[in-house]
């Protein structure tokens, strides 16, 4: 790799921009990758035989890296802000908070933007017990009361018991209809038996992301519509190590968005900044609480999300 070949083995890239160049007017331009890349010199002198000098990190950039390790960041993620920050600093900041903020806007400004009004098949997936189902209920809620779409639920949560009774509470309250596939053959007849309804949630059950064939099964309705759309449903009460393994096995090109689940029962935000740090998909959701549909966020904008990754540290502590 280029990157490596001139920075060392140890080099990182921070982040990607595609641009077009050249061309005339606009027009017969070609596109090209501006990668913004580190390198760790401490590391490089050690294996060249060399005595490092020790690295200098400016006040701000020890306090960052020190909120990062208190929830939890793991150390190649806090590596990579930390070297980030360290550009961003040059460009004058205040404080260790701003300087968090500002790293922080170009890690999660990589998401990329998506139209959720021509969405129409909405698959949530996720480990077991991160509230899928919850979940799935206050984003119907949120298009039924909201959008004034008419909606229906299919639900492959066969396995928890007392599942498919809940989903069927929350239809009953929606008013909208339900259906029970046990199988891919009827989760793909009751979608086109459902083809009049503006919008289709299906819930999947929660299994062990390891395993390829319950990860086939969130993602059988993609492959003929591409109104289709899988979020991933993570919790930020799982530890970011546990949040990037998940990811990693589901399959990061399956996602297309992120739902965040449960942030009122934790304080750390580790897993949050590990998750906007891995994925190049939009967090369409966070939720909150137990009640339907109010402790719902939907499309939380990045400036939110940073808020809140960043609600511990107080004018620059941590």
């Amino acid at each position: 790799m280029k990157i490596r070949a001139a920075l060392g083995p140890d080099a990182v890239i921070l982040h990607t921009k595609e641009q077009m160049v050249g061309g005339w007017f606009g027009f017969f331009g070609r596109k090209q990758l501006e990668i913004t890349a580190g390198a760790n010199e401490e590391r490089d002198a050690t294996l060249r035989g060399n005595v490092p000098k020790k690295t200098h990190q400016s006040s701000n950039v020890r306090q960052f890296k020190e909120y990062l390790e208190n929830h939890g960041v793991r150390k190649q993620t806090r590596n990579k802000l930390c070297l980030l920050a360290g550009m961003i600093e040059q460009q004058g900041v205040i404080n260790a908070r701003e300087l968090g903020v500002k790293t922080l806007q170009v890690v999660f400004g990589q998401q990329k933007a998506m139209s959720f009004a021509e969405k129409r098949v909405i698959t949530i997936a996720g480990p077991t017990g991160v509230g899928k189902t919850t979940t799935i209920a206050k984003l119907a809620a949120d298009a039924v009361f909201h959008q004034r779409k008419r909606v229906a639920f299919i639900t492959a949560d066969t396995y928890r018991i007392a599942a498919v009774e809940q989903l069927k509470t929350y239809a009953g309250i929606l008013k909208c209809p339900v259906r029970v596939a046990y199988n891919a053959k009827e989760l793909i007849d009751h979608y086109h038996a459902l083809s009049d309804f503006d919008c289709l949630f299906i819930d999947t059950e929660g299994r062990n992301y390891l395993r390829e064939q319950a990860i086939s099964s969130t993602t059988a309705i993609q492959a003929f519509d591409e109104r289709a759309v899988v979020f991933l449903a993570l919790s930020l009460t799982a530890k970011p190590e546990d949040l990037i393994q998940t990811i990693d096995s589901f399959g990061r090109e399956a996602v297309d968005g992120v739902v965040f689940t449960k942030m009122d029962e934790t304080v750390s935000r580790g897993s949050m900044i590990e998750a906007m740090n891995a994925l190049e998909v939009p967090c369409v959701s966070v939720t909150m609480g137990q009640n339907v549909p109010q402790d719902l966020i939907v499309r939380p904008d990045r400036d939110r999300l940073i808020e809140w990754a960043m609600e511990g540290m107080k004018d620059g502590s941590s």
